[in-house]
This record gives C-alpha cells, sequence and structure tokens, in this order.
C-alpha cells in the first residue's frame, strides 16, 4: 500500500506521468485492487465486493475492472461521442441536441482565441471534470493554453482503474457555454439508465451551495441527504418526458449508462455519457446504493450480443 501511495506522488512528474500510472495500473491489477478496494471503503464506509457485488457502487466499480465493452472508450471522448450520437440519432437528431462545437484540437496553441466568443468553456474530451469556462475578461489565452496543455500530457483513466478514459488520444474541445433564463450556467439532469430504463434521476444546481435534487423517473421527489443536506424540490422541465425517451434511445447499448442533459426552456441539449458515476462512490445512502444495485444485472460480454464493434471505430 505504501508503495502505492509513493506512485502516486511521483505523477505530479508530467515526464513520467504515463510510466508511473501503467505501473500502478499494473501493480493493482496483480494485487487484487488494494487502493481502488481502499478508497472505496474510504469514501462508502463498507468494504467492496468484487466476487459478489451488491450495491450499485460495487457494481460500477466491478464494471470499471471487468466490462471491456469496446463503444465505452468512443461514448467516453467527449469528441468521438458526437459521431456516436450521429450514428444512434441519425445527422440531424444528432444536430438538434449537440452543444455547437466552436474547435477541437491536440495542439492548443492553435486555439482561434480572438475569434472565439466572449465567453466559452474548454473541455479535456479524456476526462471528466476537466474543464474550464472562459470569460474573456477575465481569462487571457496563455492561461487557456496553459491549462489545456497541463491535461494534455495525463492520462486520466490510469489511477482511477478506469479503463474507458485510458485509450483515449488527447484533445481539447471548444464549445458554446450555455446559460439558462437566469442567466446562470443551466443544471445538469442526470439520468440512470439500467439496461436501458431510467430508475434514477439525479439534478445537479448551478449554484455550488445547494445539494443535488433526486427524483425517481415519474418526478416523484426523493429526499437524499447529501453532505446533510437535501436538495430543493424543482419543477418538472419542459418536455421532459422527451428526454426520458432520448436517455433511453442513448443508452441501449449499455447496461447501465448515466446519460447528462440540459434542458433550457424545452431545448434540450446533450451534456455526456457517464459510465462510472464519481468514480464509483455515488455519494447516496446504503439502502438506495443497495435498491438501485438491484436494477443492475452483470453478465460478462453483455455487449458481445449487441451491435458494439459497429461503434468501435467511430469518429467525428
Amino acid at each position: 500500500m505504501k508503495l502505492l501511495r509513493t506512485l502516486k506522488k511521483k505523477l505530479r512528474r508530467y515526464r513520467y506521468y504515463r510510466f508511473y500510472g501503467y505501473t500502478f495500473n499494473l501493480i493493482e491489477k496483480l494485487t487484487g485492487y488494494p487502493q481502488e478496494k481502499h478508497n472505496f471503503l474510504q469514501k462508502k464506509g463498507y468494504k467492496p465486493n468484487l466476487t459478489n457485488p451488491m450495491t450499485f457502487s460495487e457494481k460500477v466499480m466491478w464494471k470499471k475492472i471487468f466490462d471491456w465493452n469496446p463503444i465505452l472508450p468512443v461514448a467516453a471522448d467527449k469528441y468521438r461521442v458526437r459521431g456516436y450520437l450521429e450514428e444512434v440519432l441519425g445527422p440531424d437528431g444528432a444536430a438538434e441536441i449537440l452543444i455547437p462545437l466552436l474547435y477541437a484540437t491536440d495542439q492548443p496553441e492553435s486555439i482561434p482565441y480572438e475569434d472565439l466568443p466572449d465567453q466559452f468553456i474548454v473541455k479535456a474530451n479524456h476526462a471528466s471534470g476537466w474543464n474550464m469556462v472562459v470569460n474573456k475578461k477575465f481569462n487571457r489565452k496563455r492561461e487557456v493554453i496553459n491549462n489545456c496543455r497541463k491535461w494534455l500530457k495525463l492520462c486520466y483513466g490510469l489511477f482511477n482503474n478506469e479503463w474507458a478514459y485510458v485509450g483515449i488520444k488527447p484533445m481539447v474541445v471548444i464549445e458554446e457555454l450555455l446559460f439558462d433564463e437566469e442567466g446562470n450556467l443551466p443544471k445538469n439532469i442526470k439520468f440512470y439508465m439500467f439496461h436501458g430504463s431510467c430508475r434514477y434521476v439525479r439534478i445537479a444546481n448551478n449554484l455550488k451551495d445547494l445539494p443535488s435534487s433526486s427524483y425517481t423517473p415519474d418526478w416523484q421527489y426523493l429526499p437524499l441527504l447529501e453532505k446533510g443536506k437535501r436538495g430543493p424540490e424543482l419543477k418538472k422541465p419542459v418536455n421532459y418526458e422527451k428526454m426520458l425517451v432520448l436517455a433511453e434511445t442513448l443508452s441501449a447499448d449499455f447496461d447501465f449508462v448515466r446519460v447528462d442533459l440540459y434542458n433550457l426552456s424545452g431545448k434540450i441539449y446533450f451534456g455526456e455519457l457517464t459510465h462510472y458515476p464519481n468514480n464509483a462512490r455515488v455519494k447516496i445512502p446504503y439502502c438506495f446504493d443497495l435498491e438501485l444495485g438491484q436494477y443492475l444485472n452483470l453478465t460478462p460480454n453483455y455487449w458481445q450480443k449487441n451491435n458494439a464493434k459497429k461503434f468501435a471505430g467511430s469518429h467525428h
């Protein structure tokens, strides 16, 4: 365990990042994933059971390690997923919900900063949460370039055992920045899809001091605690039923996936497809974690009976 912690500290040396990452990953695999299990215990409060996983979190952890569905790296890639949506929804259907793409590159110096709008968002295509909201009044081109360079040097999935991210070719994606009716960043509506059916909806509030709000698929409020607080009750979005149908369509190729969408006065936008929510450590009560786990039937290589290989080479 001490060796694993030491290796993890050395990661900050970008020159050797991948070497240490793959070494860490190999040691984890050969020793039964002790660091992964330790991190799970620290966050969730109980030891994970990979032999007979029961809770939702345990099953997502199992998927991180054993699910090698070839569509996963395509769906996890914030650039290539655009091509996947075109395959699933058709070009017109994808164009209707995709956030306008302003630029994509693996050379940050080429970003046409002066030609971009006053505000936009920059994302690392090969990671989760590596985003930068840019306002030209406060952010300068050099700051954006430096952030992008840092992202491109790192491999997000190596130290989290998140296989789907490891093989993604690093790029930066620049998209139009969305705002809600009040001029704030929009709420992220997250549909937890199990075998093509929604079992849980979580709404991440755009104000950091507010916890997420939880709902059943038919929009019944769930008083779940997050950091000791309950999220506010929210009005059902316009075209919510259309969002549900869209989430069902986008989840058809997976045993589990979280479909993230935005809804701005009935106009639906695609956020992302998330396979490992909160790195398999979703902040929900144990009893609800156990309930959600009942909806996910883990079957090795389940994707082979689907049309997964059709999309394995998808690109945009």
